[in-house]
């Protein structure tokens, strides 16, 4: 057998190319690792990046800004800023450092990070029915497994393929909420953990899982009294979502991250162990916390 020999990641990236370089690093069955090096790369206006796995991603070195769909403000990732992309989530890279190189690193997790209820929102076939009496306007309905789309006869290619690639990322999140809230009860789990936590005081009228929120595991309306929890929360162990629950729970008593709401979360037993999950999954927890 021949000793493993280091590498350096930063001394053989690239000087200055035109163009982004991807380096795969370690590919195995389930997970790929690899390098990104961009110099002012970001992408096409009206383009967004879709993946079938999920992606943690992670800046060793210079900056970038990314923007999920259906979030009102971009992120800003500086050297050493982390976080995951859940699978079908739609994201662009808004802009990389155009003066130095930005070196990211990915992981690409395969198989078993794929969103649970992903085998029924499949589909397989796109009709595209070009009318002369359409001038502007494009329409999408599904039907069992195909997709028909309607559109002006005059379209360029160009813009049909953008446009099929937006009707097909909404129509799988509205598929994938559907399934996902018909199989997952949230609202019976909800009210166990309730009545264990916080003896059943709480008043909820409504929690769901949601398809548009990428950047966070879950947020609460205290005043609706309304809790939406991320999709990818489906694909975590069960003691991380009910961690997830419980967080957003406890906003109906504390709306902030005072001492008195992580007083109220730490009761979990698992709450601890939970963090550390999410955390390593890239999101932040708002860390004016542990001050018990």
């Amino acid at each position: 057998m021949n000793t493993p020999q280091p590498a350096n990641i930063f001394r053989s990236a690239p000087a200055a190319p035109d163009k982004e370089q991807f380096t795969t690093l370690l590919e195995q069955q389930e997970v790929k690792i690899e390098r990104i090096v961009s110099f002012g790369q970001r992408t096409p206006d009206g383009e967004w990046l879709q993946q079938e796995t999920g992606e943690w991603v992670m800046v060793l070195a210079g900056t970038a800004q990314l923007s999920f769909e259906g979030e009102p403000r971009p992120l800003n990732l500086a050297a050493g800023d982390y976080l995951y992309i859940p699978a079908l989530a739609r994201h662009r890279v808004e802009r990389t450092d155009n003066r130095n190189k930005t070196v990211w690193l990915a992981v690409h997790v395969r198989g078993r990070q794929k969103s649970p209820a992903r085998g029924d929102a499949v589909i397989e076939t796109v009709k595209v029915i070009r009318s002369s009496r359409r001038r502007r306007t494009v329409t999408a309905r599904f039907e069992a497994t195909t997709m028909e789309v309607r559109v002006p006869h005059t379209i360029s290619e160009a813009k049909l393929k953008e446009i099929i690639a937006g009707f097909t990322g909404k129509l799988q999140r509205k598929l994938l909420k559907k399934q996902l809230n018909a199989r997952h009860d949230l609202a019976q789990v909800a009210a166990a953990l309730n009545k264990q936590y916080f003896n059943g005081a709480l008043k909820l009228n409504r929690i769901e899982y949601v398809t548009d929120q990428f950047s966070k595991f879950g947020c609460c309306d205290y005043r609706a009294r309304a809790i939406r929890v991320a999709h990818h929360v489906a694909e975590m162990p069960v003691w991380v979502r009910d961690y997830v629950l419980i967080h957003e729970l406890a906003h109906l008593v504390q709306p902030d991250h005072s001492p008195a709401f992580w007083a109220l979360v730490n009761r979990y037993r698992h709450a601890e162990r939970a963090r550390g999950y999410l955390l390593a999954k890239g999101y932040e927890l708002n860390d004016e916390r542990q001050q018990e």
